[in-house]
């Protein structure tokens, strides 16, 4: 069993990514802002983020740049998105996503 933080600001996309994690046997923990995610890992611990790359208050980006810089041992990171471009896959890898 993992714990999973899960960040989209999409109700329909959060509620089934929820759905298949639980279904799993995973605890999900869901998020719809950057902010509150942020404000949460310094004090709460995951073993995996799933980050959508569009949010409209923090970027995907800047959430796993911030993640990498300030906790100690960060989770493992995925990238949702629909973006499909060779450079939008070397940002996410470069800013420290783990896929």
């Amino acid at each position: 069993m993992m714990r999973v933080g899960v960040i989209d600001d999409d109700e329909t996309a959060l509620a089934f990514i929820r759905s298949v994690l639980t279904e799993r046997g995973h605890v999900c923990v869901p998020f719809r802002r950057g902010r509150d995610l942020i404000g949460t890992l310094p004090r709460d611990t995951f073993d995996l983020l799933v980050i959508d790359w569009n949010l409209p208050d923090i970027g995907g980006l800047e959430i796993v740049r911030w993640a990498r810089a300030n906790i100690a041992v960060p989770p493992a990171m995925l990238m949702l998105t629909a973006r499909h471009d060779r450079d939008d896959i070397v940002a996410a890898l470069e800013a420290g996503a783990d896929d």
